[in-house]
Parts: structure tokens; C-alpha cells; sequence
């Protein structure tokens, strides 16, 4: 096998990871959205700081296991810990809108 045809095959494979990795993440997001809905049903702050800071143990704990960077792991689950609480602002924003 060329050179050239194993990079391919090897961008391949990434790419096929990387489409899973998106698949994840939206089913990760739709979560987010229950997840804001049960909040406000209940009367709880969007932000949780405890259980924040109890999920990015756990995930920097598997990531050690599996060998991935600590840095990179924190950088990574701050910017979908963000993006999870722009989702659930928004959905709590619809609910006062939809209140008026």
C-alpha cells in the first residue's frame, strides 16, 4: 500500500470519528434542553457550581485513565459546559417570553 493510500484511509477513519464525536454532541445538547426544562419546573439555577465542579473531576479522572491531557480535557468539557448553559439560557428565555 502507497503512502498517499494510507494517509487516506487514515483521514477516513478520523473523519468517521469526528461525524460520531458531532452525532454526541447533539444528543448531548438535545439533553441539555431537557435538562434546562426540568431546572426551571423545579425552581433551580441554571448554573450548579457543586455539580459543575463534581462532573469536571469525574471527566479529568477518565480522561487520565485513557491518557488525554489534562489541559486539553478542562479546555474541552469548559467549552461544552458553556455552550450547555447557552442552550438552557435560551430555553429559559422562551419560557418568559412565552409567560408574557
Amino acid at each position: 500500500m502507497k503512502y498517499s493510500d494510507k494517509l487516506e484511509k487514515l483521514r477516513q477513519e478520523i473523519d468517521k470519528i469526528d461525524n460520531s464525536l458531532l452525532k454526541l454532541l447533539k444528543k448531548r445538547f438535545l439533553l441539555s434542553k431537557k435538562v434546562a426544562k426540568c431546572k426551571l419546573q423545579e425552581k433551580l439555577p441554571l448554573y450548579q457550581s457543586t455539580r459543575w465542579q463534581s462532573m469536571l473531576k469525574d471527566r479529568k479522572s477518565w480522561a487520565a485513565k485513557k491518557k488525554i491531557s489534562m489541559e486539553f480535557t478542562n479546555k474541552l468539557f469548559k467549552f461544552i459546559h458553556q455552550e450547555s448553559l447557552t442552550i438552557q439560557k435560551k430555553i429559559a428565555q422562551g419560557k418568559k417570553h412565552e409567560q408574557k
